[in-house]
């Protein structure tokens, strides 16, 4: 197994769920210089669809929103493109 897949962290199973909403959200999110925060109503319209509980709805919107505001403050990786 290559060390870059053997050293990645993982998400234990109790979690999964919220990681993938994450993903998920991330993936609809719109941007332009930088990435736009993923809405409440786009967290509580995929609970929906998904059929997550009620009562879990504002649990799934604090983690999804943590994890968004944690990669929205990382550095972002520059590219050939952005130099002038």
């Amino acid at each position: 197994m290559p060390k870059s897949i053997a050293d990645r962290p993982s998400v234990e199973a109790e979690h999964v769920e919220y990681w993938h909403a994450f993903l998920e959200l991330s993936r609809a999110r719109s941007s332009g210089f930088a990435a736009d925060p993923i809405p409440c109503s786009e967290v509580a319209a995929w609970c929906r669809l998904n059929q997550v509980a009620r009562w879990r709805r504002p649990g799934f919107w604090r983690v999804v929103s943590g994890l968004d505001v944690a990669l929205r403050a990382m550095p972002r990786k520059e590219t050939s493109d952005d130099e002038p």
